[in-house]
């Protein structure tokens, strides 16, 4: 049966009277803390598979954590996380999973080949395949061996993508399930578990082509000499079969999602935020504390019951602030003291005409002033001085754009503990000093893009920056991290990592139950819903996805079919 969810449902906001009419609902199947990518994914997937009653609560004023998108006036938007999805092509398991929770409801949009464009003062390369070329200087000889190199890295690459994937699964399931999962993975976990540095030395002879292969290092937050292998592996394999922009932009996914959470009888709130996840005395999550985000005066939380709980705040905040201090694992000291992963600036930018004016085409940019990845260009920027950049032009990716003002961002790595003087102490935030380090910082990104992209700058008629304080006080996400547990290889051993949790119905969704990204984040949340289902309930999430798609692909075929012979003229079938 197909349900109705042509709507966009109803978000309401936290107030004291919903509050009261949330506790008298109480307990619902699943509550799921916070709606970004993962806690949507797993609210949406327990609704439609298993008609599950889900509560979703964001803190925010939106749903959609770094799936949400805002506008400016002059009609400007911006997505705020989403650049491109790899894995969206039709047919794959990301697309089945995102088909699924999203009710096919979304169409994806490839971005043109190539869709990295990358560019050091001296040569440039793209992604894919073109990653690196035959450079000028090269031999034939030269050439021929950096083949054969890239070739054999990209097998291996696959097949540690693949063992990270399953051990995703097997932190997922009980403890006796793991290792049958894991002697399917096969014996990669120790090339896994290197740096992305130590494993391109050893298998990439050409030194130019290792710094062209760590180059997308950003797609995950992590410089190769300190990432894990394994996570820069799978990132890397979700775009095998291209790059991809849903049509709507970022917002797309969290309406569609939320209206399956609605059309399934659950719901999502904004404003609400949790404080405590609440664990009895036999150690088993029961519900959530909650408060409306504007708390009135003398003002209690209130005690909302569930029967699962589901985080999507991420582990730290998980184990070290939500779980009260008697649940918590012996473990979470360890994690409290984990350094922070990198945050960003973002400067989102207004443009008077289209970027492709000055040759951009909606591929993205990647702007190097060095070829030394590791090294830090936080203070670098902070004194005006850009060493690297990301440029991204979403409304040129969205089809549904095509008549909005034109938008572009332009993102950089920084440490977040560089943005502490104006966090705490006696500095106001917003005074003039950090007024004046947040135009220093927009004049040496812009100034970059310049250099690279010349006319770009002039097209400039709105610019306002995001740092990492902006970032934390929209996510909650301490020190502003953009990627939650750093992805370095302590990561793919940490007991904190991973959809399961030591509390008895109590489940993690997001980036940290699998990996960074879009697809890492839904991966996440379907782990996590897997694990609300059953030992199995991964395997019974992708059996609906397989057959979802498939009822889609035959509703597809017939509809051609029927068109074909009424019209006799070509068309773009849309899933529905």
């Amino acid at each position: 049966m197909r349900l109705d969810v042509s709507t966009t449902p109803r978000v309401e906001r936290l107030t004291i009277p919903r509050l009261d009419a949330l506790a008298a609902a109480a307990p619902f199947d699943a509550i799921v803390i916070g709606s970004g990518m993962g806690g949507l994914a797993a609210a949406a997937a327990l609704a439609r598979i298993a008609g599950k009653r889900v509560l979703v609560l964001e803190r925010h004023t939106k749903l959609g954590g770094f799936t949400h998108s805002f506008r400016r006036p002059g009609g400007f938007a911006w997505d705020v996380g989403l650049h491109y999805v790899g894995g969206m092509a039709s047919g794959t398991q990301p697309r089945q999973l995102m088909d699924l929770v999203t009710g096919g409801d979304v169409t994806w949009a490839p971005l043109p080949t190539p869709y990295d464009q990358i560019d050091y003062p001296e040569w440039s390369c793209n992604a894919p395949a073109a990653c690196p070329p035959a450079f000028a200087d090269s031999s034939s000889a030269e050439s021929a061996e950096d083949d054969l190199d890239r070739r054999r890295f990209d097998r291996l690459m696959s097949r540690v993508a693949r063992w990270y994937g399953l051990d995703a699964w097997a932190r997922a399931v009980p403890r006796w399930l793991s290792p049958c999962i894991r002697v399917a993975a096969g014996p990669y976990g120790r090339i896994a578990r290197e740096t992305t540095s130590a494993v391109l030395a050893r298998t990439i002879r050409s030194p130019r082509s290792r710094v062209a292969l760590a180059s997308q290092w950003s797609d995950y937050g992590v410089a190769p000499a300190s990432s894990a292998f394994g996570v820069h592996a799978v990132v890397m394999e979700s775009y095998r079969t291209g790059a991809f922009y849903p049509v709507g932009g970022a917002s797309a996914l969290v309406r569609a999602m939320a209206r399956q959470i609605h059309a399934h009888g659950g719901q999502c709130v904004t404003g609400a935020e949790v404080t405590e996840i609440v664990v009895d005395a036999g150690g088993t999550a029961i519900g959530v504390r909650v408060w409306p985000t504007r708390r009135p005066p003398n003002a209690q939380p209130t005690f909302l019951a569930a029967r699962r709980v589901i985080s999507d705040a991420g582990a730290r905040a998980t184990y070290t602030t939500l779980l009260p201090p008697a649940a918590r694992p012996a473990w979470a000291t360890h994690l409290a003291r984990e350094p922070q992963g990198l945050s960003a600036v973002v400067l989102f930018v207004g443009l008077s005409s289209s970027p492709s004016t000055v040759g951009i085409t909606g591929e993205n940019r990647w702007l190097f002033r060095t070829e030394d990845h590791d090294a830090d260009a936080t203070d670098a920027l902070l004194a005006g001085h850009a060493l690297r950049a990301y440029v991204s032009v979403g409304t040129q990716r969205d089809p549904s754009a095509a008549t909005a003002p034109p938008t572009a961002q332009v993102l950089a790595w920084v440490r977040p503990d560089a943005f502490d003087p104006w966090r705490t102490g006696d500095t106001p935030r917003h005074d003039a000093s950090y007024l004046e380090l947040k135009a220093r910082i927009t004049d040496a990104l812009l100034t970059l893009v310049e250099e690279r992209i010349p006319g770009f700058r002039r097209l400039v008629v709105h610019a306002e920056l995001a740092t990492p304080l902006t970032i934390e006080h929209f996510t909650g996400h301490a020190g502003g991290a953009c990627y939650g547990v750093p992805a370095t290889p302590r990561r793919l051993s940490a007991p904190w990592i991973g959809a399961r949790t030591p509390v008895r119905h109590l489940w993690l969704a997001g980036a940290d139950a699998c990996s960074p990204g879009i697809v890492g984040a839904m991966m996440g949340g379907m782990f996590a819903a897997g694990g609300v289902l059953g030992p199995l309930g991964f395997v019974q999430i992708l059996r609906h996805a397989s057959a979802n798609h498939a009822a889609n692909d035959t509703h597809v075929r017939s509809l051609s079919v029927r068109l074909e012979e009424a019209s006799h003229v070509d068309y773009t079938p849309v899933y529905h």
